[in-house]
């Protein structure tokens, strides 16, 4: 999103817009107006959790570290 912002000739940045759902966790996330992706101002990326919205969502499965992990560490495949 850096190079996005930065960069005025770099093109279409691909993604979604974030649903409410996204919005209300991450307060702060980008906004999609008129096909733009409009950054809030805040320092960095801007973007927070609010863990009280978040604590609302149960998590579906938890990954362990064998599941991506290979026994030297490096990353594999699931």
């Amino acid at each position: 999103m850096h190079i996005d912002l930065a960069v005025p000739n770099f093109g279409c940045g691909e993604g979604a817009p974030f649903n409410q759902t996204l919005q209300d966790i991450f307060p702060g996330c980008p906004e999609r107006k008129n096909g733009l992706t409009i950054p809030n101002d805040l320092p960095g990326l801007g973007i927070d959790i609010d863990e009280a919205v978040a604590a609302k969502f149960e998590v579906e499965r938890r990954a362990r570290i064998a599941d991506y992990r290979c026994n030297d560490g490096s990353p594999c495949r699931p």
